[in-house]
């Protein structure tokens, strides 16, 4: 690392942490837990493991309408979790803090070397940036396929 101010080691200790514990909280100095009990959390990964009836997957346009009716996020919304839990979608690498803004205007164009993505979708609302300072990870394959890839290759 030539400039250990851009944060680029964060993604490579969160690698390595999942390599060798299996699973990682990462959390910058100024993130601050509220509540002791993080099960929530926790439920949004286990459920892979007894999924068994998952509702369909809505359209993107039906997806589209949702993000257009739902306010932005603020906080802790105990409806929205129960339809994610119930889905049970959600990737085994969590980023929790809402950003307030869309992904594609801040991110390098190169990173879409690494995640296959529609740049279409990614100027929709429903393609909101969530901070990297506040991740719950878990080595799985498809955390180590779809996220971590790039490792091997540094």
């Amino acid at each position: 690392m030539k400039s250990l101010k851009s944060y680029r080691w964060k993604a490579i200790a969160i690698a390595e942490t999942l390599r060798d514990f299996g699973a990682v909280w990462y959390l910058d100095s100024s993130v601050i837990f509220e509540k002791l009990n993080v099960s929530h959390v926790y439920d949004l990964v286990n459920c892979h493991n007894h999924v068994s009836n998952r509702p369909p997957m809505l359209s993107s346009s039906a997806r589209d309408l949702r993000e257009g009716r739902e306010a932005h996020e603020d906080g802790w919304n105990r409806e929205i979790w129960e339809r994610n839990l119930k889905e049970c979608r959600k990737g085994q690498y969590l980023m929790h803090g809402y950003s307030g803004h869309g992904i594609l205007s801040v991110t390098n164009p190169a990173v879409y070397k690494y995640f296959p993505t529609n740049p279409r979708e990614l100027k929709k609302q429903k393609a909101k940036m969530y901070d990297a300072g506040f991740v719950y990870a878990v080595n799985t394959r498809q955390t180590m396929m779809d996220v971590v890839k790039w490792l091997e290759n540094r």
